[in-house]
């Protein structure tokens, strides 16, 4: 963010007007929530804050500006506009233009808490998101004096704050507009590529660009009459190194006298280091060696430099040795048989060196490239004296991405030659062990769905992807053929919480229940659905469930409510303790017996006035002892039945 030349300290004033301000902000403690989506949190547990007492929840209102932190130390507010980026934003703020032309970032605090830093200059311009409602914006000129620290400390406070409040808030500042029409996106510059030597650059020759650190690519690449295999890695993100084998088509491997048609082979190792990253003045410098061990018959060393102009990644370098097409003066014996695989540190940068440039496009069609280059080498000082006839110095190609992972170059070279070369390439930092057993995920759509979607896919899908059933918990509907229907796209299971069986109790403890619908809609959808599952669909599973919790009501009512689902004939009893039931009707009615001998037991004891103590150690559980959870529960079961016993609970 700064020139050379520069001062190191921002404009004192404005330092002092940021500063009284951001002292008057609270320390809020803000921890964001990754999604503000209940079900997702809990299937993400460790992204799910742990609220501690003193803890405060804000579900803040949603804001209709962007606000803007000015270098100045002013707020400006801006109304949001979809379409519009960071630049536009400051852009408005800044109507004389003094000063958003000359920034290089822009730093967004989006109002969910998420930091983001984005190249809005012609020397970095990127992809990028959209400002949502309520985010913070800093994105000062270069030459302000304010340093990057100051701009990441900043910003990370600002996304504390929580949105940025609209101007009536006496937080916010004075207001801006945008201009009618949102300007062109941002696009990705250049992107890197492999030359044919398998290192980023241009064709044959290099730039001082580097991939990703992570990144792995292998190239295969023909310019008669060279056959190029390339391995290359970026270890870390200002080293790049590689080798490759060479297959010169039109020598022989070994004495001629005897060699078979195979062509004449070589290997090599190159390395790049990168001197000095791109800023808005100064290019990206890097030096390299190619060939610097194995036989040399193609060594040569490099500088190079490039600069990003928007779509365009300009090169200039000098080159020694191959790059400047002069292998033979450096030693015509290891010119015509190589070197036997050692360092050679005395030819390093010696002889003739010879500048090369040239230039990279990324045209508007995101997957293609052009690439324009001089190379200075003129063919006539080939390896083992296999020169080549030169038209023109000037070489171009296309590149085209044809997947995220892969590149198809084709050109022409020396003015006569037709060249082509397939990269592969992916980074290694972000590999994963491949799923080769799950389904194909499902497709995302690129736009909102005009026409309601086909629910039978939809469940199918669900059921293709979890390997599990789909079920439904719902309130019960008057028409029960919706029910139905349900059914016949799939899905398994109906599920109807009513809790309660006992009328009065019902509309006492479920009001909403029973004014919305009532509890005889519940228990007519549930003898509807069972009667359902009598009704084969294939082999697709069949189940309807209602649930009651005992211990709500008066225990005759629960009774009653085993009575009725025993009368309905469940194959399948899901207890709120223990595993399901196989034998679901024999298990209610023990469960129904259970509840009426605690009634019993306990009824008599209390009515004898006999101690609690006493009365449970005397009665006989065993008819119950195997009963799911019997251990644990059935104690405090018939103290509880004791206690409402006593209290004229008949």
């Amino acid at each position: 963010m700064r020139t050379p030349n520069q001062p190191f300290e921002p404009d004192p004033v404005a330092a002092a007007r940021l500063r009284d301000w951001i002292v008057t902000l609270p320390v809020t403690g803000r921890v964001p929530v990754a999604l503000a989506d209940a079900r997702w949190l809990q299937a993400h547990p460790a992204r799910d804050p742990v609220i501690a007492p003193n803890d405060t929840v804000v579900l803040p209102q949603r804001p209709r500006t962007v606000t803007v932190v000015t270098q100045a130390g002013t707020r400006c507010s801006v109304p949001h506009v979809a379409g519009f980026e960071a630049r536009a934003y400051l852009d408005a703020c800044d109507p004389d233009h003094a000063d958003v032309h000359a920034a290089d970032w822009a730093w967004i605090a989006q109002p969910d808490g998420k930091v983001q830093r984005f190249g809005i200059a012609l020397w970095n311009g990127e992809k990028q998101d959209e400002p949502a409602p309520g985010a913070w914006i800093w994105g000062p000129a270069r030459a302000s004096g304010w340093s990057e620290v100051v701009a990441e400390n900043l910003i990370r406070f600002l996304a504390t704050q929580g949105p940025a409040p609209d101007p009536q808030s006496p937080m916010a500042a004075r207001e801006a507009q945008l201009p009618p029409a949102p300007p062109a996106r941002s696009k990705q510059g250049p992107r890197v590529t492999a030359s044919d030597w398998g290192m980023v650059g241009l064709l044959q020759m290099p730039s001082a660009r580097m991939a990703p650190a992570g990144d792995f690519s292998a190239t295969l690449s023909y310019a008669n009459p060279y056959l190029r295999g390339n391995v290359f890695a970026q270890p870390i993100d200002w080293v790049e190194a590689g080798f490759r084998y060479i297959d010169v088509r039109n020598r022989p491997y070994g004495d001629p006298s005897y060699a078979s048609d195979q062509g004449y082979k070589d290997k090599g190792f190159d390395v790049k280091f990168r001197l000095w990253q791109e800023s808005a003045w100064v290019p990206q410098i890097a030096l390299g060696f190619r060939d610097f061990v194995g036989t040399g018959l193609f060594s040569g060393e490099f500088v190079a430099a490039s600069k990003r102009t928007g779509p365009f990644d300009w090169t200039l370098g000098v080159g020694w040795g191959y790059l400047a097409g002069r292998v033979d003066v450096r030693d015509p014996k290891t010119a015509s048989q190589g070197q036997v695989g050692n360092f050679n540190f005395g030819a390093y940068f010696s002889g003739p060196a010879k500048p090369f440039g040239g230039v990279e496009y990324q045209t508007p069609w995101a997957p293609l490239m052009l690439k324009l280059e001089y190379d200075p080498n003129d063919f006539q000082h080939e390896p083992q004296g296999n020169n080549q006839k030169l038209s023109s110095h000037w070489n171009f190609g296309l590149v085209y991405r044809a997947a995220r992972w892969a590149d198809i170059t084709v050109g022409l070279q020396r003015g006569n030659t037709l060249a082509a070369s397939l990269a592969l390439h992916t980074p290694l930092d972000q590999l994963s062990m491949p799923k080769v057993s799950d389904p194909p995920r499902v497709p995302v759509a690129a736009a909102r769905p005009q026409k309601a979607g086909e629910w039978s896919k939809t469940a199918a899908e669900i059921k293709r992807q979890t390997g599990i059933l789909v079920g439904i918990q719902t309130p019960p509907h008057p028409d029960l053929t919706r029910f139905k229907r349900l059914k016949e796209i799939g899905v398994n299971r109906v599920s109807f919480c009513f809790e309660i069986y006992d009328r009065d109790r019902f509309v006492e403890v479920c009001p909403g229940k029973d004014r919305e619908y009532g509890l005889d809609t519940y228990l007519a959808a549930m003898d509807y659905c069972a009667a359902l599952g009598k009704q084969r669909n294939g082999f697709e599973p069949w189940v309807s469930n209602g649930e009651i919790i005992a211990g709500l009501e008066p225990p005759e009512s629960s009774i009653a409510a085993i009575d009725r689902i025993v009368k309905a004939s469940p194959r399948i009893l899901i207890g709120g303790h223990g595993t399901a039931s196989r034998d679901a009707a024999a298990d209610l009615r023990l469960t129904r017996d259970y509840l009426a001998y605690l009634r019993e037991s306990m009824g008599a004891a209390a009515e004898e006035l006999e101690d609690f103590e006493v009365a449970y150690r005397r009665t006989d559980w065993s008819r119950f002892a195997r009963q799911p959870a019997f251990e644990e529960v059935n104690r405090r079961n018939a103290y509880n039945t004791y206690i409402r016993m006593q209290g004229g609970d008949r």
